[in-house]
């Protein structure tokens, strides 16, 4: 996966939409999740969420770059991060930290 951030601005009132992130990897075969939002990080957000193969139902607790380094490398670019092996993020702690930042947006989105 390859995720990939684009502004977008829409030529409408509202500003929710503005940034669009897709995986460049499938964005040619036709099948292409998008995920949309306000901010660069929430449009990541809701790739991830809409992305079925990386949101899992039940997280292990092994390494997330090991079982599903897919999910690893969106949470690397959301986070900013270098995309490298993780020998201690397990994929039950990437998703339970992923659930925290979209919380903490809402909550910031709510007091607005």
């Amino acid at each position: 996966m390859k995720v990939y951030v684009t502004y977008v601005n829409p030529p409408i009132p509202q500003r929710s939409w503005d940034y669009q992130a897709h995986d460049d990897d499938t964005f040619d075969e036709g099948y292409c999740p998008v995920g949309r939002g306000a901010t660069p990080v929430e449009a990541v957000l809701d790739l991830i969420y809409n992305t079925d193969e990386l949101w899992p139902d039940s997280p292990s607790f092994e390494l997330c770059s090991d079982v599903n380094p897919a999910l690893w490398q969106a949470y690397c670019h959301l986070m900013g991060r270098m995309n490298a092996p993780s020998s201690v993020w397990s994929e039950h702690d990437v998703v339970v930290h992923i659930d925290l930042i979209a919380d903490q947006l809402l909550k910031g989105s709510s007091n607005v």
